[in-house]
């Protein structure tokens, strides 16, 4: 994140990071293990962790303008719009 979009005064986004004590290892929970799928259908994922994050963050920054509507509820006023409009052409 901080090599695609840096913050001003240099602080690095990692330097945000707070580890809670009582959780650790907790990550480990979320953690997923592809072998299964590999070995019973074949599958094999075409981008590691670390292509497949800097391709979603480079995403969420070429899409602020969306990111931020949704997280706003404009997009909600877009469909009841739509809806009215349904409602007196057909």
């Amino acid at each position: 994140m901080g090599r695609l979009k840096p913050r001003e005064g240099g602080l690095m986004f990692k330097t945000q990071i707070k580890f809670i004590e009582d959780r650790i290892r907790h990550h480990r929970w979320h953690a997923t293990n592809s072998l299964k799928i590999q070995q019973q259908l074949g599958w094999e994922s075409s981008e590691t962790f670390h292509s497949g994050m800097a391709k979603t963050v480079e995403w969420c920054l070429r899409n602020l303008d969306w990111i931020n509507k949704t997280l706003n509820g404009d997009y909600k006023k877009f469909d009841r719009f739509k809806l009215f409009l349904e409602k007196i052409i057909f």
